[in-house]
């Protein structure tokens, strides 16, 4: 049975019970609902059968649910009447309690003690503890998330090792996590009350605030409404983006664009961003750290961000918003949240903040009485388990207090709030000096005054991406324009051979149009930049001008994998009024590259005549043989070669 803690398939899980059932006391518990839209007859059948018990679970939606099976004999199980209603087993030795979804008091618990030890996940779906009757040894604890469809066994264990090695690989780096304030008790606003009477017990939840929309806003009762005052604005707030899993298989959205919600990059878009930084803050988790029922700039991080730049605007922090949309998806969340941890490109001094409940060893933010009244954000909630702006400003501002309060702004945090060190952060000695917090104030801010001298004369690495079909006066300019911004400048052209011009004759152009200019090494882009492994919708763009094409792959790879080799610091692009595609990449660019530290500047195109000077304009006047206007937009080596192409000297 060694193997039975490692396997991650529910059903395989319940094949390795069933073979050794003789041998065995299960604990089956149901925190929030013991079955999803997902498991069907036929699965609820499958963990009937092998286990010896009586209740199909298939449609058994947000119920509690509890069995225990021991020797292959079901001592117990039970299915709540009514999904208000909340079981409980004890003795002297043993207490299982299940709560579901509206279960009162014991809402949303799957609790199993033995011996005064709680040895249960607690997590939504079904909670399995396994012992082995003869040594009493308990063999495994799991859960499985029987709302989505992956049905994964997912082990406290798991997320403590993927923690332990995310902060081990990165030194430096701080990570709390934290939770939301739950639902008040007492003194209840009129909503509030509302909400508790036809959420909690009548299932008013989030899954049917949908469906109920119109009833809700004619009866004046959703409190999005003092935000969002229309149904239109109220459904695009509720309107999730499509998402993916990326070429190195870590979840995230596709680009998309509305009133109020909106992502690039893979992730949402936040707001108040500033232009330059030296630390980043990632927020990470479900629907609430997205910002469900919220607005770009009412979402947990882009609070965070205003208050970023209002009072710590010394230490210049950029915050991104990490969250994802559970509403939406299929699959089991609870480890694909430690793919995205594990792929962010942290340096020392960032920050990671984790909507989850805490995991031994790491710092926890306890926001639980945050909403108890009196306080100062009016209705935080707009259903039982979700919040609206006001709610997710609370939130902010708790985080923000957080991270002053443990001086997580100091340049030298690093030792006072990494995992292993100890709570008492606020009696170390940031400075390293002995200096008082106004001494220690004033040597930031004059630190921070040698860094912009700093930044003003540091070599810049910039890169450009072309394709130059042809090599034109606007990629000329360009390639001036960065040059002006750095040091050093790498240009790649696109190597496909899928244009007009051939990759040889292109590259060729461009080296000869450039020659003259110092600093500048022209390098073919290879399959790994703009290419149709990385943006294949590059090379239809005309096809595709009314479509939202994802184009982060690409911009990730440069990120990632291209960018380092070369020490690049900043890119060029330029601005694009016409071309819809590319400008989604260069919005797309904007999103990704500063994550990594990489700039993105944005140069007006170059004119003639009030006309943009563009590779497309050349090749229709190429086709009609206007070889002075072809002159105006192309440098002297590029005429020469389209005459000589088009047969003529002249």
């Amino acid at each position: 049975m060694e193997q039975l803690y490692s396997i991650r398939d529910l059903f395989s899980y319940v094949g390795c019970l069933h073979e050794n059932l003789k041998h065995l006391q299960i604990f089956i518990v149901a925190n929030n609902t013991p079955c999803g839209p997902f498991f069907s007859h036929e699965k609820a059948d499958e963990l009937r059968e092998k286990l010896g018990l009586g209740i199909n679970l298939a449609g058994k939606f947000r119920m509690a649910y509890i069995a225990i099976i021991d020797g292959g004999e079901v001592l117990y199980e039970k299915l709540a009447g009514a999904s208000s209603e909340w079981l409980e087993v004890s003795s002297d030795n043993l207490h299982v309690v299940s709560g579901g979804f509206e279960s009162s008091s014991m809402r949303n618990t799957a609790l199993i003690e033995i011996n005064g030890r709680n040895y249960s996940e607690n997590k939504r779906g079904l909670n399995f503890v396994v012992f082995d009757k003869e040594t009493g040894q308990c063999l495994d604890a799991c859960s499985v998330d029987t709302y989505v469809s992956d049905f994964v066994c997912v082990r406290t264990s798991d997320i403590k090792r993927r923690m332990k090695g995310f902060c081990e690989a990165h030194p430096g780096v701080h990570v709390a996590c934290f939770n939301t304030p739950a639902f008040p008790t007492k003194h209840l606003t009129r909503n509030e009350t509302f909400l508790r009477t036809n959420g909690m017990e009548n299932g008013i939840v989030f899954c049917q605030v949908l469906s109920n929309l119109d009833t809700l806003i004619d009866r004046r009762c959703l409190a999005l409404m003092e935000d969002y005052p229309t149904r239109k604005e109220i459904d695009n707030v509720l309107t999730p983006p499509e998402s993916y899993l990326d070429v190195y298989g870590v979840r995230k959205f596709k680009d998309f664009s509305s009133q109020y919600v909106n992502t690039g990059g893979g992730i949402r878009v936040t707001t108040g961003q500033p232009p330059q930084y030296d630390h980043s803050v990632f927020v990470l988790g479900g629907c609430l750290a997205f910002g469900v029922a919220a607005s770009d700039d009412k979402t947990i991080s882009s609070y965070l961000q205003s208050e970023l730049n209002k009072y710590a605007p010394g230490y210049r922090f950029i915050v991104h918003n990490y969250g994802y949309y559970l509403m939406q998806e299929e699959t089991d969340r609870s480890m694909e949240m430690f793919d995205v941890l594990e792929s962010l490109p942290v340096r020392a001094g960032d920050i990671v903040l984790i909507l989850h409940p805490p995991i031994e060893g790491i710092p926890f933010v306890d926001m639980s009485n945050a909403a108890k009244r009196p306080h100062k954000y009016g209705e935080v909630f707009f259903c039982v388990d979700h919040y609206t702006p006001a709610g997710y400003r609370m939130m902010a501002d708790k985080l923000y207090e957080y991270l002053e309060e443990n001086k997580y702004f100091q340049e030298n945090a690093t030792d006072c709030v990494q995992v292993s060190h100890s709570s008492d952060k606020n009696q170390t000695d940031l400075s390293g000096t002995g200096f008082d917090e106004s001494t220690l104030k004033e040597l930031n801010e004059y630190k921070a005054s040698l860094r912009e001298i700093y930044d003003s004369i540091r070599p810049r690495i910039g890169a450009i991406v072309m394709n130059c079909n042809p090599f034109t006066k606007g990629h000329r300019y360009l390639i001036e324009e960065a040059l002006k911004r750095c040091s050093q400048l790498v240009v790649f052209i696109v190597q496909e051979d899928r244009s007009i011009f051939s990759f040889q004759d292109r590259i060729r152009l461009v080296k000869e149009g450039v020659k003259d200019l110092r600093n500048v090494t022209v390098v073919p882009s290879g399959r790994f930049i703009i290419s149709s492994l990385t943006f294949r919708e590059y090379f239809n763009k005309s096809e595709c001008q009314e479509q939202v094409v994802d184009t982060s792959e690409d911009v990730s790879i440069f990120a990632r994998e291209i960018a380092p080799c070369l020490n690049i610091s900043v890119r060029f692009v330029g601005e694009e009024p016409i071309d819809r595609i590319t400008r989604q990449y260069n919005d797309t660019m904007k999103a990704i590259l500063p994550q990594y530290g990489i700039e993105v500047v944005e140069v007006p195109r170059k004119k003639i005549d009030s006309e943009i000077i563009s590779a497309s304009k050349v090749r229709e006047l190429l086709e009609e043989r206007q070889w002075k206007k072809i002159e105006q937009m192309v440098p002297k080596t590029t005429l020469n070669y389209l005459k000589r192409i088009a047969g003529t000297s002249k």
